[in-house]
């Protein structure tokens, strides 16, 4: 997500990346929600002066390894960030990007969705995929 490019990546109503984990290439049709949140950084007062969709990365950050470090520094943030949340809401447990992912991963296994749906939005691969490699 880090990565994301206004330019390279988003094209009107569609997201096209290649996952740097896999290396597939993906191509969907943004939510409307996951695109007002695209315009909405678009807008935003803090922007990214090397084209990135959000304020993550700039253009200091022109190494794969700087790049790896902030996005580590960014996710640290975001899960202090969380555990203040949680704290706040007086939440059970502790909450952190880890929690959410699985959380997501659950709710969808709750509603039905098939395991194989839920590797995929996840970036695992399905045994089909394995079996082909």
């Amino acid at each position: 997500m880090a990565r994301l490019k206004r330019k390279k990546n988003i094209e009107g109503d569609y997201l096209k990346y290649k996952r740097s984990k896999n290396g597939r290439e993906y191509n969907f049709k943004l939510h409307p929600k996951s695109k007002a949140v695209v315009e909405m950084f678009a807008k935003y007062p803090l922007q990214s002066d090397a084209g990135y969709v959000f304020p993550i990365l700039n253009s200091t950050h022109y190494s794969a390894k700087k790049i790896d470090v902030r996005i580590d520094s960014a996710l640290k943030d975001l899960n202090e960030d969380l555990e203040t949340f949680g704290n706040m809401v007086h939440a059970p447990k502790r909450i952190t990007s880890y929690v959410i992912r699985h959380s997501f991963a659950g709710n969808l296994k709750h509603k039905g969705v098939s395991i194989n749906v839920i590797r995929e939005a996840l970036g695992h691969e399905t045994e089909l995929q394995k079996a082909l490699q």
